[in-house]
């Protein structure tokens, strides 16, 4: 209620965000009046004003909750509810870290996702409309899980060769997820399965694994457990430590092809459980057979010529033996073992620890071995000539069989291979003789080569072979030296010397040197026919004496000498002789061969020399070379066209050749008066190889007879008489020209030749000769292009003057070339005449200049005085209608005036006699017309002079 005249009224106390419906009535005195229309509005919105309604946490998981509620009551929410905001965080950390969510708000659950496990969170809600109601809260902790991370700081220490121990950390602070129950360790040794212990206390952070293998490596990891294990540790590695190692197991059987009489080669096995590295085997060796009767030293029996005895074996034999091997070694090599006796042996493994037990023994023997047999004393060796020694000996004192035989081999002390002994033992060098003698211990060999050492060898010999060797060295007595083979004659060339060759004599000298020796060499080389006689050289005679080898050297022999005449035919002789009995009466047989030398390349050749004799050819004569070296089968000529002589006389690239067999040769088809450089090899018939090139020659051909000019020039056929001429110096190859002349011919007749004119002359005004010569020139490049005839050029050669005249017209003219060649000395005058033109008359010449200008004055002068009378005449006439006009006007003007009389013909001045002379002064219009009269005689005559009087700038 309002009173008085307020017309407004401010309603408080309304609900947020309703429609209300308003409507308004007035009070008098008499009471209230009726309402007025209902006006309707909505308040305005607010913030909730009471949380969401039944606020739950339901279903927590170990990173997840899930969130309910209800709406507000209409009432509360105060506007349009727009979403929910959901604001949770670690309840131990406080709203500092607090996360949001929003979520429609038509939407009555969420779930909370990626939460930490194990942890207490404190969650809320509230309705938003233009701003967050009040919050309903909750704290709930999600459930455990098993450990995020793995123990830390996992170690493990060896206690001994079965025992580790394991040390660790609980896992970070915050990763558990959970209660700590207990630990789990996980180890497993290298190339075995994993083995677990569990239920180890949650309080204890180490552990000792106990019954491990020896000096095995284990990889250990350790886990902690909450509702499970969680991930494992990262492995460390231990290992157990050494311990002496298991038992060697028993060594197999030696083998018969690994046992000697002295010697056995003993394997086995590494122990099954080594505990350890092995760093070594013991092995021990003992002899359980010996039938020893010399105190440790096994024995046994020979029997030599049926006498019985004992020897005693030992030859450092050793009845037990220990050896100690490396330990990457299964094997080893026992030594020092008697023959025929039996033994065993057993195998310890050691490591760093110890030595273990000892293998099982096992057991082999040794064989039977000629080889220990002593050998014989006391052999002495006596020459008895060059070919038979005598050898005697003492028997041995001890034999390990029963004696069969003695083997005595004589064998020569050899020397190089070239004499074709290879050293090794070889019949029929080598001798081997077997002999059992009753009593006496000596033997003549017979058969022996002279000079030779013999190396005598004898043993003892049972059933199973032959014993140790007694040797000494015999010599046969000199002898003269056997035949002499295999000669021969080579020659070669050297380099850079053409005028001697390398000639090497090889022999092979005696299979039976019977004694040192030395050579005697004699030979003779001629250079005999085919080779040149005029050239031929002394014969070449030596004879010398050649070293023979030493005994142990090869004996294939060589002479060389660098000074051999090329193809010459050379004999040669070679003979050994004994040096201690002398040449004359111990030399061997003689050797003889032939041969001819090689034949090298010639030499260059003499005396080049060439000369032209055409202008196509050119004539090459020399001499045979210094040293022909060969059967010379003739020779090549080398030419081309050049300017300058080449020092490269290694290659004929880029030349022509031919071939001649004799000292001469013309070379044709050449381009005349050109220059040619010439060169000429010597080819040698056996060697096949052209000679050397030392000099060569330039000539130049002569010149052509005459050049072919025919098409030398052109007649114009324009309205100018003009010559093409040919100046191009590629086309007068065949020589200089040095007089190029163009004459012209009046009125030839029908048929002329134009060599009929060749003679012709300079021009002459006095005596106009029939032809003359227009223009001349002394060099090709004087010579233009195009020429016209007539145009009063002036050209000279050799002082003469050459005047190109103007042509008569009507009268017609033929023009040819001719061309002079500068000869060669000796040769005659060289002169080229081309064809006739055809005729031309020169009734289209053209006049001179001067003529030219006169007559051009002539037409511009008619052309003027033309003008000036046509100019005159339409004057005049012009005048002449104005007069007329004039005088009809005086006339009606005058006519009361008298007539006037006409002059007389005499009276009026001739123009020829009297010249106009115009009035002085104005005339009166009275006179007037008797000057008109006087102006019109004589044809108007005064018409003119007086308009030259009035106008005369304007006159003709």
């Amino acid at each position: 209620m309002t009173s008085g005249p307020v017309l407004s009224l401010v309603l408080e106390g309304l609900h947020e965000y309703v429609e209300y419906s308003i409507r308004v009535r007035a009070y008098t005195v008499e009471g209230p009046g009726p309402f007025s229309e209902p006006v309707s509005f909505t308040t305005q919105e607010d913030v909730p004003s009471a949380a969401p309604r039944n606020f739950t946490v339901e279903n927590a998981t170990e990173n997840e909750l899930e969130l309910a509620w209800q709406r507000p009551v209409e009432m509360e929410v105060n506007g349009f509810l727009r979403h929910y905001n959901i604001q949770y965080f670690i309840a131990s950390e406080g709203p500092g870290s607090a996360m949001m969510e929003s979520v429609s708000g038509d939407t009555l659950s969420t779930t909370l996702l990626n939460l930490d496990n194990f942890t207490a969170y404190n969650v809320s809600i509230a309705a938003f409309t233009i701003g967050d109601g009040p919050y309903a809260s909750e704290v709930v902790t999600t459930l455990e899980n098993v450990p995020g991370e793995p123990p830390q700081n996992v170690m493990a220490s060896t206690l001994s060769s079965t025992a580790i121990r394991v040390s660790w950390d609980p896992p970070p602070n915050g990763f558990l997820y959970g209660v700590l129950r207990s630990y789990e360790i996980r180890y497993t040794p290298d190339g075995g399965n994993a083995t677990n212990v569990t239920g180890i206390p949650a309080e204890n952070s180490t552990h000792v694994l106990t019954g491990l293998q020896e000096f095995v490596n284990y990889s250990i990891e350790v886990t902690a457990v909450t509702v499970g294990a969680g991930p494992y540790s990262y492995p460390v590695v231990a290992q157990t430590d050494q311990d002496i190692p298991g038992v060697v197991p028993r060594p197999p059987e030696v083998p018969p092809e690994r046992i000697s009489a002295t010697w056995a080669i003993l394997t086995w096995s590494r122990p099954t459980d080594p505990n350890g590295i092995i760093t070594g085997y013991t092995v021990n060796v003992l002899a359980v057979e010996s039938r020893s009767s010399l105190p440790g030293s096994p024995t046994r029996r020979r029997q030599v010529g049926g006498v019985v005895t004992e020897c005693a074996m030992g030859m450092g034999a050793e009845p037990n033996q220990t050896l100690s091997v490396l330990g990457n070694q299964t094997f080893t090599v026992v030594s020092n073992l008697a023959p025929f006796t039996v033994y065993e042996f057993e195998v310890a493994a050691i490591t760093i620890v110890g030595q273990g037990n000892f293998s099982p023994t096992q057991t082999f023997q040794t064989p039977e071995d000629a080889n220990s047999t002593f050998k014989s004393e006391g052999l002495t060796v006596n020459y008895l000539s060059s070919s038979v020694l005598f050898i005697t000996w003492i028997s041995p004192s001890c034999v390990y069989g029963v004696f069969t035989h003695y083997e005595i081999i004589h064998d020569p002390i050899l020397v190089l291979e070239p004499l074709g002994k290879t050293g090794s033992v070889v019949s029929p060098y080598l001798g081997i003789t077997t002999y059992t003698p009753d009593t006496a211990m000596s033997l003549t060999i017979t058969d022996l080569t002279p000079n030779t050492n013999y190396t005598i060898s004898i043993s003892a010999c049972i059933s199973t072979g032959c014993g140790m060797k007694a040797e000494t060295v015999g010599q046969t007595d000199e002898d003269a030296p056997g035949e002499i083979t295999g000669l021969t004659i080579d020659s070669s060339a050297i380099e850079g010397n053409d005028t001697h060759l390398e000639l090497e004599i090889t022999w092979t000298g005696p299979t039976l040197r019977n004694g040192p020796y030395n050579y005697r060499l004699s030979f003779t080389g001629t250079q005999s026919p085919p080779y040149p006689n005029e050239r031929k050289r002394e014969d070449d005679v030596r004879s010398m004496v050649v070293p023979g080898p030493s005994l142990e050297a090869s004996s294939s022999a060589s002479y060389t000498t660098m000074d051999a005449l090329p193809f010459a035919v050379y004999t040669v002789t070679v003979s050994a002789y004994n040096i201690k009995r002398g040449e004359t009466l111990f030399a061997g047989p003689l050797a003889t061969a032939g041969e001819r030398s090689m034949a090298i390349e010639p030499t260059a050749v003499t005396n080049i020399e060439t000369s032209a004799t055409s202008p196509n050819s050119i004539r090459v004569t020399w001499e045979l070379p210094l040293y022909p070296n060969d059967q010379i089968s003739g020779y090549i000529v080398f030419y081309r066209q050049s300017d300058m002589i080449s020092n490269d006389f290694t290659s004929n690239s880029g030349y022509t050749h031919i071939e001649s067999a004799e000292l001469s040769a013309d070379i044709a088809d050449l381009v005349p008066f050109t220059n040619y450089t010439v060169r000429v090899e010597a080819v040698g018939e056996t060697s096949g190889s052209s000679g050397a090139i030392d000099r060569e020659v330039i000539q130049r051909t002569q010149p052509a007879e005459a050049p072919d000019i025919d098409d030398v020039l052109d007649l114009s056929t324009d309205g100018d008489i003009s010559l093409t001429l040919e100046n191009n110096p590629e086309f007068f190859t065949t020589g200089i020209v040095e007089f190029y002349a163009v004459i012209v011919v009046r009125s030839p007749p029908v048929g002329a030749n134009s060599s009929s004119y060749a003679d012709a002359g300079p021009y002459n005004d006095e005596t106009k000769p029939q032809y003359y010569i227009t223009a001349a020139w002394s060099s090709l490049e004087d010579v233009p292009s195009s020429f016209a005839i007539g145009d009063e050029i002036i050209t000279a050669v050799g002082g003469v003057v050459y005047e190109n005249v103007p042509l008569n017209c009507g009268t017609d003219y033929a023009f040819f070339v001719r061309i002079d060649i500068q000869p060669d000395e000796g040769q005659d005058d060289l002169v080229a005449i081309s064809q006739f033109t055809s005729v031309r008359s020169s009734s289209a010449c053209f006049p001179t200049a001067a003529v030219v200008v006169v007559l051009l004055l002539i037409i511009i002068i008619a052309v003027v005085v033309v003008t000036v009378v046509v100019v005159l005449w339409w004057r005049r006439r012009r005048r002449r209608d104005v007069f007329e006009v004039s005088s009809k006007t005086q006339d009606s003007k005058f006519r009361h005036m008298a007539p006037v009389d006409p002059l007389p013909l005499s009276v009026i001045p001739n123009p020829i006699t009297k010249p106009y002379v115009g009035p002085q002064d104005p005339i009166s219009v009275a006179d007037f017309p008797e000057h008109v009269r006087q102006m019109h005689s004589n044809d108007d005559f005064y018409f003119s002079e007086e308009y030259q009087a009035v106008e005369p700038d304007h006159a003709p």
